[in-house]
C-alpha cells in the first residue's frame, strides 16, 4: 500500500508477499558458473537455453490453447533443471511421454524455481496454478526446506534471499530499482536477464546471504522442523483436493550416501556454513523423504519414490542432487509410468 502522508518516503515504502519465480518472458543461454563446476563430476559444460513464459513457467510449457488436460510440476532447482536441454527436462518430457501413450493433448508446466521451498510452491499453487485448472499437480521438495528450517529456523524469516514478506524502502539501490521497475518495466525485465547486473544489485541491496550463520554452529529442533515440513505437505494436498485437483508427491533423489563420493563430500563441506556433520545432514535429508512417504500414505495419494528408484550415481546426478540429461530422462519415464493410470486408465504403462 502507498502511504500518501509522507511524500516520497511513503510512496516507495511497500510491503508485500513475493511470488518466487523467474522473470516472465525471460530468454537467454546460461553457462555453468565457476561455482557450479567446482562441485560436479558429470555436468556437460556448455550453454543451456533457458526461457520463461509470461506466467513464470519454464518453456516448453503451454503447447495447446485447448488441451485435454494439464499437469503442473512444482519444486526447486531439481525440478527447474536449468542445466538440462529444454526437450529433456523431466516435467516437459514426462508430458510428451504421456501424450504418446494416451493420445491426448497435454500441457505439462514446469513450475520449478531455484531456491524455492514448499511454502513458495504453496504460494504459486494458490496464485498461478489454480487458474490453469490442472488435472494433476506434482510437488517435489526436500533440500531447500531442510536448509531454510535448519539455518533460518522458520519459513517466515528476514533473510532477504529467502523471505516471503518483502519490505521495500527508499534506499539508493532500492529507489532506482523500484523506479525502473514501475516506470520502465521492459528495461527492468531486460536487466534481470543480465546475470552480472542481478548479482551487483543483489549484493548491494542484501549483502552476504550467510552472514548471520557463517562460522557459527547451528542448533536445531529436528522434531519441530519435520513437523513444519509435514504441515506444508498437508496444506498442499488439502488445497489440491478441495479444488478437485489430483495431488502427487515425489521424494527427492540424491547422492547423499553413507559413504559418499569424494566430490559429494567436498560439495557438502563447501556449502556447509554452520558446522553440521555430513552424516547428521544426510539423516535429516532422508527423514524429509520419509515424511513425504508418510504423508502420501496418510492421505492415500500417489507417491513417486524417486529417492528409491534413481541410483545415487554420477550417471544420473552431476552433484549432490541436480540431474544430468540421462537422470532427467529416467525421471521422466518413471513419472510418466506412474501418472499414466491417472491420465488414461486402462492403458498399459510402459516400463520406465
Amino acid at each position: 500500500m502507498r502511504n500518501r502522508q509522507n511524500g516520497i518516503n511513503a510512496v516507495y515504502y511497500k510491503r508485500y508477499i513475493a511470488l518466487r519465480e523467474r522473470p516472465p518472458l525471460m530468454s537467454d543461454y546460461f553457462m555453468p558458473s565457476e561455482e557450479d563446476i567446482k562441485d560436479q563430476d558429470s555436468l556437460v559444460i556448455k550453454k543451456y537455453r533457458f526461457r520463461i513464459d509470461q506466467n513464470g513457467f519454464v518453456i516448453p510449457s503451454k503447447k495447446y490453447a485447448h488441451p485435454d488436460l494439464s499437469i503442473v510440476f512444482l519444486g526447486g532447482s531439481t525440478t527447474e533443471c536449468m542445466f538440462v536441454d529444454e526437450a529433456k527436462r523431466f516435467p516437459y518430457l514426462a508430458g510428451c511421454l504421456l501424450e504418446k501413450a494416451c493420445h491426448l493433448k497435454i500441457n505439462s508446466y514446469n513450475g520449478g524455481v531455484a531456491g524455492s521451498n514448499s511454502l513458495n510452491s504453496l504460494d504459486s499453487l494458490l496464485n498461478k496454478v489454480l487458474p490453469l485448472h490442472p488435472k494433476i499437480v506434482v510437488m517435489m521438495h526436500n533440500i531447500n526446506d531442510l536448509s531454510v528450517l535448519l539455518y533460518e529456523k522458520s519459513y517466515w524469516n528476514k533473510n532477504p534471499y529467502k523471505r516471503v514478506i518483502v519490505t521495500e524502502d527508499h534506499g539508493p539501490v532500492n529507489l532506482v530499482r523500484i523506479m525502473v521497475k514501475q516506470f520502465i518495466p521492459n528495461l527492468y525485465r531486460d536487466l534481470l536477464q543480465v546475470v552480472d547486473i542481478r548479482k551487483i544489485l543483489h549484493t548491494a541491496e542484501f549483502g552476504d546471504e550467510f552472514a548471520d550463520i557463517r562460522n557459527k554452529k547451528v542448533t536445531y529442533d529436528q522434531t519441530r522442523i519435520m513437523q513444519e515440513f509435514g504441515d506444508n505437505l498437508d496444506l498442499f494436498i488439502n488445497i489440491c483436493q478441495d479444488k478437485h485437483i489430483i495431488p502427487v508427491l515425489m521424494t527427492m533423489p540424491s547422492r547423499f550416501t553413507e559413504k559418499p563420493d569424494p566430490i559429494i563430500l567436498q560439495s557438502f563441506k563447501r556449502a556447509n556454513e554452520a558446522g553440521l556433520k555430513y552424516q547428521d545432514y544426510r539423516r535429516m535429508f532422508d527423514s524429509f523423504n520419509d515424511i513425504i512417504r508418510h504423508k502420501a500414505r496418510e492421505h492415500h495419494i500417489l507417491l513417486i519414490d524417486l529417492a528409491r528408484d534413481i541410483p545415487p550415481t554420477r550417471q544420473y546426478m552431476y552433484d549432490p542432487a541436480h540431474y544430468t540429461a540421462q537422470g532427467s530422462e529416467k525421471i521422466a519415464a518413471i513419472v510418466a509410468a506412474h501418472l499414466q493410470p491417472l491420465v488414461c486408465p486402462g492403458v498399459q504403462p510402459p516400463k520406465p
